[in-house]
C-alpha cells in the first residue's frame, strides 16, 4: 500500500507544481526517461540514446572550450630485459600502461588516456594542465629513478617522447 498523504500535503504538492511548472514538467520527463532507460530499452535504443547524448552534449558545450581532442605528453621507455614498452604519463598521478611494441604501445597509450580523462571527467574533476613535451627528459622524468624495488633497464635507442591524443566524445557519453 502506498504512502498516504493528508490534505494539507496535498495542496501544498499542487501549489508548488503550479507555481513551478517547467521545473515540474522537467523532472517528470526526466524519470520517464530514465525509467525507459533502466527498464525498457533495448541494445538498439541504448545505441541511439548514446549518440543523443553525445549530440546534447556538444550543443550544451559540455566541454570546457569545446575541448574534444585532448592531447599530453607521454614517455615510452623500452625495456630490454623484457622486450615491452612501459609508458608514463607524468601529469597524471596514477600508474602507466605498457605495449608489447611501438604501434601497440601508442594504441595502449591512447586507450589509457582516454579512459583515465574519462574517469576525470565523469568523477566531476579537472584534468591536469599537459606539461610542454619540449621540457620533459626520459631521465629526468624517469618515474622508476629513485625506486628501490624497481629498476628498469631501458634501451635509449627505442625510448622516445611523444604527444598522445584522444577524442572523448569517443569515452564519455
Amino acid at each position: 500500500m502506498g504512502k498516504e498523504y493528508t490534505d494539507a500535503q496535498k495542496r501544498a504538492t499542487d501549489e508548488y507544481r503550479k507555481k513551478n511548472k517547467a521545473r515540474t514538467n522537467y523532472l517528470a520527463k526526466r524519470s520517464t526517461a530514465k525509467n525507459f532507460i533502466k527498464n525498457h530499452a533495448e541494445k538498439e535504443d541504448l545505441n541511439d540514446l548514446v549518440n543523443l547524448i553525445r549530440g546534447r552534449r556538444v550543443d550544451l558545450k559540455y566541454f570546457e572550450n569545446d575541448m574534444k581532442i585532448i592531447a599530453y605528453p607521454a614517455l615510452f621507455y623500452f625495456d630490454k630485459n623484457d622486450s615491452y614498452y612501459f609508458i608514463h604519463f607524468p601529469d597524471f598521478d596514477v600508474n602507466g600502461t605498457q605495449g608489447n611494441d611501438i604501434n601497440d604501445a601508442l594504441y595502449m597509450a591512447s586507450d589509457w588516456l582516454g579512459s583515465v580523462s574519462s574517469i576525470y571527467i565523469e568523477q566531476g574533476d579537472k584534468l591536469p594542465s599537459a606539461s610542454n613535451i619540449n621540457d620533459l627528459d626520459l631521465n629526468v622524468n624517469n618515474p622508476f629513478k629513485d625506486s628501490d624495488d624497481y629498476q628498469m633497464n631501458c634501451d635509449k635507442n627505442k625510448s622516445f617522447i611523444s604527444m598522445v591524443f584522444v577524442d572523448l566524445n569517443d569515452w564519455i557519453l
